[in-house]
């Protein structure tokens, strides 16, 4: 979530941690960590960490190493179908991508399925960033539909 690309690497190449990958904790799996970035620290709160809310997102390290760290675990296998990526938030790893305007894009060039939390999320958009939706609906192909949101 902090994007410290480097451990993320280090503890799946060098400790064999490729079986976590896509595990869940209370915070999220590794995957939803990464794409909601800084606001974990929303999700946790500023003394459950005992760290002082810092905007990271002017950062331009962090925003690479966010990517990075993101695409590292894409890489390594983290699932990106509609699995469970939260225990407590319903939301897949695309719908989540598109709410926090992360990371949508790979998610759909590595084959993401497009399922009712998206389409729900883009509802959403057209009532406030419509050149998001249009963006996103234009990058989705026929990879990325079930039978069932084909149909929509």
């Amino acid at each position: 979530a902090l994007s410290f690309y480097n451990i993320c690497e280090w503890l799946i190449k060098e400790e064999g941690r490729i079986n976590d990958i896509d595990k869940l904790s209370y915070i999220g799996s590794p995957l939803f960590c990464a794409l909601i970035g800084e606001e974990i620290l929303d999700f946790l709160g500023p003394d459950s960490l005992g760290l002082m809310l810092h905007d990271f997102s002017e950062n331009e390290l962090y925003n690479r190493n966010r990517q990075r760290t993101f695409e590292y675990l894409l890489d390594a296998g983290a699932r990106v179908d509609n699995i469970r990526v939260h225990p407590r938030f319903d939301g897949t790893p695309l719908s989540r991508a598109l709410r926090v305007n992360f990371g949508w894009g790979l998610l759909l060039e590595r084959g993401a399925i497009l399922d009712q939390m998206c389409l729900e999320e883009i509802g959403e958009l057209i009532k406030g960033n419509v050149a998001l939706a249009e963006s996103f609906l234009l990058a989705v192909s026929d990879k990325n539909l079930d039978d069932d949101i084909r149909s929509k």
